[in-house]
């Protein structure tokens, strides 16, 4: 019965509260709302739920209603502002996510910054440590964590024994290691 009442009827009807009319009018342009915003979005799932958001919009504010402004031209304007709502929404997330992420990277290019000064510091102590020990015990050292000699290549190139190429790298360690704690 109400299918067949012209918009305007059923729009009084609407602002009195029936429900009947509603359902009327949500099967009379429920399609074509949906087709506008499938148009603007290319996404049907946003498209029906802004459809819904709409016809529960105009649920909810029915009273408010003006009866002079016709259905139509209220249901697709509405569609058009809840478009371009979600499209700002999205812009602002696409703008917060952006931020975030340029906030991380950041954070993590001031880490990597801090801990390539650390290291280049360590690097730095490690070479004054090495400046403080005696210039054998020094060539051996250099030889096997610089150069990545074994200890037979090390006993070979200085012209010593095995064992006294331990005994110097055991040394230079405890003693660059002591030279370490002293400056922390």
């Amino acid at each position: 019965m109400n299918s067949q009442l012209d918009d305007n009827t059923l729009l009084l009807q609407l602002i009195r509260g029936d429900a009947q009319a509603f359902t009327a009018l949500f099967y009379r342009y429920q399609t074509f709302l949906r087709a506008e915003a499938f148009s603007m979005l290319r996404n049907h799932q946003e498209a029906e739920d802004i459809t819904q958001e709409v016809f529960a919009d105009v649920w909810r504010r029915r009273q408010k209603l003006n009866p002079e402004v016709p259905i139509r031209f209220y249901l697709f304007k509405a569609i058009r502002f809840q478009v371009s709502k979600k499209y700002r929404s999205q812009s602002y997330e696409q703008r917060y996510k952006e931020y975030v992420a340029r906030d991380i990277m950041a954070t993590n290019t001031n880490d990597l910054v801090s801990q390539q000064l650390e290291n280049k510091e360590r690097v730095l102590r490690v070479y004054e440590a090495m400046h403080a020990i005696p210039a054998y015990t020094q060539a051996a050292f250099r030889k096997a964590y610089l150069e990545d000699e074994n200890c037979k290549q090390i006993a070979a190139d200085l012209n010593i024994g095995l064992q006294t190429v331990y005994n110097q790298l055991s040394s230079a360690l405890k003693s660059i290691r002591k030279h370490l704690k002293v400056k922390e």
